[in-house]
């Protein structure tokens, strides 16, 4: 709800420190992009986000231009959350 307001107040279980290398621009692109990764999970690919931790069995991803910004947040979400094997194609 405080996606436009300069500032907004979470719980604290749900922040994590900003690491010194890391620019607050660039910081601040992590949950754009992950939120991306998980729509497409969910909606396009029908691959439910609630799902169990990883498993020995998970799923077979395909991740088109795997090196970029979207593409690397595919690859760790769906190792960790789904256990998934994967491809990730580059150019």
């Amino acid at each position: 709800k405080c996606t436009a307001a300069e500032f907004c107040i979470v719980a604290a279980d749900v922040c994590a420190k900003k690491p010194e290398n890391v620019t607050h621009v660039e910081a601040a692109s992590v949950p754009l992009v992950a939120m991306t990764v998980m729509q497409s999970f969910h909606c396009c690919f029908r691959i439910e986000t609630d799902a169990p931790g990883p498993t020995s069995t998970g799923p077979r991803v395909l991740i088109l231009r795997g090196s970029g910004g979207v593409g690397t947040m595919a690859i760790q979400l769906s190792k960790q959350m789904f256990g998934a094997s994967y491809v990730a194609v580059t150019a």
